[in-house]
């Protein structure tokens, strides 16, 4: 019995510019929907099924995007990780590129910029009947140099000036400064409001219990 499938390779031949390699599902002819691409990794019985890698060359992009629309809303793109009936989901992760003498990558989560209304960013845990997920938001530690900020900013507007909220409903909201292990003060909390732009005016500091 053999212990490894046989393998199939696809790729472009070499030249000045390399070749492409294009897997396209067919169209349809009614107008109703084209034809689906699936890659997937093997199934098996025991242990961990393949995985499915996608890598871009030396200095390369992977670019992943949905189609565009003139008639319907514009495709999705969804990333979802694998269910496990007996042990913990699979996870997703984005990390950004090392950067091995200088910064590392950014990683950006955006709505697109539109002439009328721009669409939501929502960063929430999965509903649980016992405990839900929490959303952590933190910056990295820093060996020698300074820790990077934690910012909850809102746009400009020519009306009055959007709000940030902190909610827990029925919970409770900590706010806390970062410790320092080095320095003899330890971070500092600001709360302060902003002027309007015919500075007769800044906004309220409203606390309450």
């Amino acid at each position: 019995s053999h212990t490894s499938g046989g393998r199939t390779t696809m790729m472009g031949g070499s030249g000045l510019t390399g070749g492409e390699v294009a897997i396209k599902g067919g169209s349809s002819l009614d107008g109703t929907m084209g034809g689906v691409i699936t890659v997937g990794g093997g199934n098996t019985a025991h242990g961990d099924s393949g995985f499915v890698h996608v890598q871009a060359g030396l200095s390369g992009s992977v670019a992943v995007s949905a189609g565009d629309s003139a008639l319907h809303s514009g495709g999705n793109v969804d990333l979802k990780a694998g269910v496990s009936v007996a042990e913990i989901g699979g996870s997703i992760s984005l990390i950004s590129g090392e950067g091995a003498q200088k910064t590392s990558g950014g990683v950006r989560l955006s709505s697109a910029a539109n002439a009328i209304n721009s669409g939501d960013v929502s960063v929430q845990s999965g509903d649980a009947s016992s405990t839900s997920g929490s959303v952590m938001i933190s910056s990295g530690n820093a060996e020698s140099g300074s820790a990077g900020s934690v910012m909850l900013s809102v746009g400009s507007e020519s009306g009055n000036g959007a709000r940030v909220a902190l909610s827990g409903d029925n919970n409770d909201v900590a706010i806390a400064a970062g410790i320092s292990t080095s320095q003899l003060e330890g971070g500092a909390i600001s709360m302060s409001t902003a002027k309007g732009s015919s500075e007769v005016s800044s906004g309220k500091v409203a606390i309450s219990s």
